[in-house]
């Protein structure tokens, strides 16, 4: 059904997008091709390390609705372990899976999803298995120009402007002076129309002809700032961290959407009905459109695609996660001094000292 559903989007996007996705394939797939290079970017020979968990040189792929994230951690383990190399290959979410998929050399990819029974079968052909761990949650981003007037889009007109119905502004907006509602993803085998596919349409393609894709989640931000009638689906990861510059410049001129879900009761501990793709409302399940973060691996013995798995899942990686602005699956401790009582003693040197 799904493969059936990538046909049909295909015929709504422009020449444009198949030029720019085929240059793209063709980096990637060049990227791949030196998978067994010792020669780094500078033109040095690289020293060879025999790989153990925390050390070697390993090549894995990366969706890229997650690449700001991975960044992050990735940067900081191989700061950690300077002896180790990750190098990450981002690709549009669904191209991640395949890649990884179809090169003996990837041992590892990182996807907001897990593996099919067609794609299990895949690594079973070639005498090997999926390993999952799921490190965080991540959560789609349905942005608008700061100007709009819309701060919340209900349930039932997404899912009408998913379906094809045709959809003016007017109807989700009774205020709005815009015509008709365009959605804009930030590729057109991204992940993000996978799982709106399969968590609202219940595996049902996305029809009509009020939407289409670019090449990435920049470009998405970049035009929605310059049309107002435009509506952004983009990962949550790539505007989540708001302490850092270039996030602020990315979100200049618009702004993130409330999206109306089903409360869950058991574990949603708030009263609304509408929530933002904020860290706390991942955290407590209240945002509808929040998806897992899992590691998928392939390799057969504990190399260093483990060791950087085991780190994602530990207290450093979950760290960074939590840094980041996404949900940790893990709890994050944190240790907070109070200020000493009015008129209390602080304790002696020597005490201190004890």
């Amino acid at each position: 059904m799904f493969i059936l559903g990538i046909v049909v989007l295909a015929c709504f996007f422009s020449c444009k997008a198949d030029k720019d996705h085929a240059s793209n394939s063709s980096k990637n797939q060049d990227q791949v091709s030196v998978l067994d290079s010792t020669v780094t970017s500078s033109g040095k020979k690289r020293q060879k390390v025999d790989e153990s968990t925390s050390s070697g040189e390993i090549y894995i792929t990366v969706d890229d609705a997650l690449k700001p994230l991975v960044e992050a951690e990735i940067n900081s383990f191989m700061g950690l372990y300077r002896e180790a190399t990750i190098h990450p290959i981002y690709l549009p979410g669904e191209e991640a899976i395949s890649q990884m998929l179809n090169s003996d050399s990837i041992r590892l990819a990182i996807a907001t999803r897990k593996l099919t029974d067609e794609e299990e079968a895949v690594l079973e052909s070639q005498h090997t298995f999926s390993d999952y761990t799921t490190i965080g949650k991540d959560a789609l981003a349905f942005m608008a120009q700061k100007e709009n007037s819309l701060d919340t889009l209900r349930r039932s007109d997404l899912l009408k402007i998913l379906s094809g119905e045709s959809i003016s502004w007017k109807q989700i907006n009774p205020a709005s002076n815009l015509d008709e509602v365009k959605l804009v993803f930030d590729n057109r085998y991204s992940s993000g129309i996978r799982f709106l596919q399969d968590s609202l349409m219940n595996g049902e393609v996305i029809k009509g002809d009020n939407f289409f894709a670019l090449s990435n989640s920049r470009e998405v931000l970049d035009y929605v700032r310059e049309h107002p009638e435009s509506i952004g689906v983009i990962g949550f990861s790539w505007i989540s961290d708001w302490d850092e510059a270039e996030v602020r410049e990315l979100r200049k001129g618009t702004k993130i959407l409330a999206i109306e879900g089903v409360k869950n009761d058991t574990l949603c501990p708030y009263q609304a009905t509408s929530f933002k793709p904020y860290q706390t409302y991942l955290t407590t399940d209240c945002y509808p459109l929040l998806r897992e973060i899992y590691t998928i691996r392939r390799e057969v013995r504990l190399g260093l695609g483990t060791g950087f798995i085991a780190y994602l899942a530990g207290p450093r990686g979950q760290r960074v996660m939590h840094k980041h602005g996404v949900a940790a699956i893990k709890g994050i401790p944190r240790q907070v001094k109070f200020p000493p009582k009015e008129g209390a003693r602080e304790p002696s040197e020597k005490k201190k000292a004890k």
